[in-house]
């Protein structure tokens, strides 16, 4: 018996692929993720420093994910509301609650300190709520919710009895040509080939919910206006890029200086004051934390940094100086770092450094002096030997620091 044509297994299989839903996705769409994670792969390499510039805070990757989210919140605002659909609504919010923390809500670009509530519980002390979380229940919320919307989201619109529940919370599904792309992102991100992958995951997940939402409202995504679009973010992209980078520019001989002077008082008071924490003298291997993190886990007392909270500093450096002071916060308003490594005789060899005016850690962790080689951070390595060391000054320990 011959089965009709429509309903054809391979048939409805074929539409499944094909999106469902009569929504049109251009081919160039694919070329471009495809594009976009083979060249992370080569850049990652056979260029890792180019890759890393691109992948740090305040570079393109970051804003470029910012930019995607935001404009994908609008998009997806303006459909849920035109058409009373509260799911979408919903993914709207979230996309635009993601784009406000990948840039800490503006922290860097304008320039403000975090509330002390930030910098005293935050992960990063940066303005942010995803922070709050360790890293493991951050990736196993990313997994869920990229799966959930690409995967699992399609599926329930495909079938006609889970299609009325979807339409019930006003949900629009994206794509199912998107799935493949998502189960791919949530693998390289749980395993990790490389530093950084993670930005590089995220800012292809935004573009993707981008592309969705403006599917939502046109169903139709033709080739001109995704180059259109894409050219736009990457327009807005740069400009952020230069705005973020001349803003924290401002004052830098200042803050160099400052940054020079703040990271011998912190090895000061860690070698010959009070700051070295019990926790501190049982690593038996390198340990590398923000230093208010530090005294948080017992390797450092935060409230014996006296020389440190002594020093004074002068104009951009000078603001903000008690939050920054009590919070071991550098003049760019971010951690400084200490990297401990156990030696041979019991001795501990620390590292006290600030990622410098880039804002970025130049140095690749276990190469160099104490595990840090220098492009512009701004660090001094010594060693400290035990905990009842003559309180004299040693002026040995040089500070490493390239010119601005």
């Amino acid at each position: 018996m011959e089965i009709p044509l429509r309903n054809n297994i391979f048939v409805r299989s074929a539409r499944f692929f094909k999106f469902g839903d009569n929504r049109s996705v251009p081919v160039l769409l694919h070329v471009l993720v495809a594009a976009t994670i083979v060249s992370m792969v080569v850049m990652a390499v056979y260029s890792y420093d180019r890759y890393s510039l691109f992948s740090q805070e305040d570079h393109e990757v970051e804003w470029a994910t910012v930019v995607f989210y935001l404009a994908a919140a609008v998009l997806g605002l303006k459909y849920a509301l035109r058409h009373r659909r509260l799911f979408d609504g919903l993914v709207a919010m979230f996309c635009f609650f993601n784009g406000g923390e990948e840039f800490s809500w503006g922290q860097r670009l304008l320039g403000f300190s975090p509330p002390n509530y930030f910098l005293e519980s935050n992960l990063q002390q940066e303005v942010s709520l995803h922070n709050f979380f360790g890293p493991n229940a951050h990736d196993l919320f990313f997994g869920t919710l990229v799966l959930g919307y690409f995967l699992l989201l399609p599926l329930l619109s495909w079938f006609k009895t889970t299609r009325t529940f979807t339409e019930w919370i006003g949900a629009s599904a994206p794509p199912f040509s998107f799935a493949p792309w998502a189960i791919l992102l949530v693998i390289v991100y749980v395993t990790y080939p490389f530093h950084l992958v993670g930005e590089w995951i995220e800012v292809i997940v935004a573009a993707l919910f981008l592309a969705a939402a403006a599917l939502f409202g046109n169903r139709i995504l033709s080739s001109r206006k995704l180059l259109i679009s894409l050219g736009l973010v990457l327009l807005t992209t740069g400009i952020l890029t230069w705005v973020s980078n001349a803003q924290e520019s401002r004052g830098t001989p200042e803050r160099v200086s400052c940054a020079q002077a703040e990271v011998r008082g912190l090895l000061y008071d860690l070698i010959y004051g009070a700051a070295a924490g019990e926790r501190l003298w049982r690593v038996k291997t390198p340990i590398h934390r923000r230093i208010f993190v530090a005294g948080n886990r017992g390797y450092v007392r935060n409230q014996e940094f006296k020389e440190f909270r002594s020093t004074q500093c002068t104009g951009f450096a000078g603001e903000n100086s008690e939050a920054r002071h009590r919070y071991v916060i550098d003049p760019w308003g971010l951690s400084y770092w200490v990297l401990i490594v156990p030696l041979p005789d019991g001795s501990m060899e620390l590292t006290i450094y600030s990622f410098g005016p880039d804002r970025r850690r130049d140095s690749d962790e276990g190469t160099g002096s104490g595990g840090i080689e220098t492009d512009d951070d701004i660090g001094i390595t010594g060693i400290l030997s035990n905990k009842n060391a003559p309180a004299v000054r040693d002026d040995d320990y040089p500070v490493f620091s390239v010119e601005p």
